[in-house]
C-alpha cells in the first residue's frame, strides 16, 4: 500500500508543478498526461491489491486522479482532433543547441487565429516562448546560435527572453 501511495503522492506532485509551470510560464519539466495517467493506475492497482484496513480514501484519491487525467487527456486529444493548434514548422539553431516548434491556433468565434512558439529541451522538457495573437503565419531564422528572430522581433533564449507571456 505504501508504494501506491508514494507513486500517486508523486503524481499529484507532478500535476501541481505542471499547472504553476503552464501558468508561469516555467520550464515544463513533467512527463506528458499520458505517462502520469499510467502511473496513477499503477498506484490504484497496488493500492488495490493492499488488503489493509484503512485503503478506501487511497482507493478514492487515486482513482479520482486517474478519472481527472483521462479526462484531461480526452480534452486535450479532442482540441487537437479539432484543429485547435496546427504544427507549423521546426527550426534548429546553427550549432543544434535549441530547436523551435511553431504552431498556428484558432480559436474559432472566440478569437482569431495565433502563432505560439516552444522551445525543446531534453526528453520532453518544453518552454512556451512565443505569442502573437491575429497572425496566421510568421518568418523564422536564427540571428546567431542563441537569438531566435520571429518576424522582427528578436529573441535571446541564453537570457530566458519570450514573447507574449507576462515577464
Amino acid at each position: 500500500m505504501k508504494t501506491g501511495i508514494m507513486l500517486w503522492v508523486a503524481v499529484l506532485l507532478m500535476t501541481g508543478y505542471s499547472l504553476y509551470a503552464n501558468l508561469a510560464n516555467r520550464w515544463l519539466l513533467m512527463p506528458p498526461v499520458w505517462v502520469m495517467f499510467i502511473m496513477t493506475v499503477i498506484a490504484f492497482i497496488l493500492v488495490f491489491r493492499d488488503r489493509r484496513r484503512g485503503r478506501m480514501l487511497s482507493l478514492i484519491g487515486t482513482g479520482g486522479t486517474a478519472i481527472l487525467l483521462l479526462t484531461v487527456l480526452l480534452l486535450t486529444s479532442l482540441a487537437s482532433f479539432m484543429g485547435a493548434r496546427e504544427y507549423v514548422k521546426s527550426v534548429e539553431s546553427p550549432d543544434g543547441t535549441y530547436e523551435v516548434e511553431v504552431y498556428r491556433t484558432d480559436s474559432g468565434a472566440a478569437g482569431g487565429y495565433r502563432i505560439l512558439a516552444e522551445l525543446h529541451g531534453v526528453l520532453w522538457f518544453k518552454k512556451r516562448i512565443y505569442n502573437q495573437e491575429r497572425k496566421e503565419d510568421i518568418p523564422v531564422r536564427w540571428k546567431d546560435e542563441h537569438t531566435v528572430v520571429f518576424g522582427e522581433r528578436p529573441l535571446d533564449l541564453e537570457k530566458g527572453e519570450t514573447h507574449g507571456y507576462g515577464r
